[in-house]
């Protein structure tokens, strides 16, 4: 798998972020769809699953953590 072989040759870990919008979309329309967000976080598909205002607030944040690991990996290469 590309991915795999992405952590182990690059050493990236290459991270899945699912964003959800619009209530009316999933709350209301799309509840089927729950289930399935809940089965890609157990089986890993899926690393964070963002709703909502809650991309506002946790974006910031992430960038902060790649930020962090792109220095990192700059740092181990020199």
């Amino acid at each position: 798998m590309e991915l795999e072989e992405l952590r182990q040759v690059e050493k990236v870990d290459c991270k899945h972020y699912l964003i959800i919008d619009a209530r009316f979309t999933w709350w209301d329309c799309g509840r089927s769809y729950l289930c399935r967000i809940v089965d890609m976080l157990h089986m890993g598909y899926v690393d964070e699953v963002l709703v909502g205002t809650e991309v506002l607030e946790r974006m910031p944040s992430l960038a902060n953590e790649w930020v962090g690991l792109l220095k990192a990996r700059d740092a181990a290469k020199k």
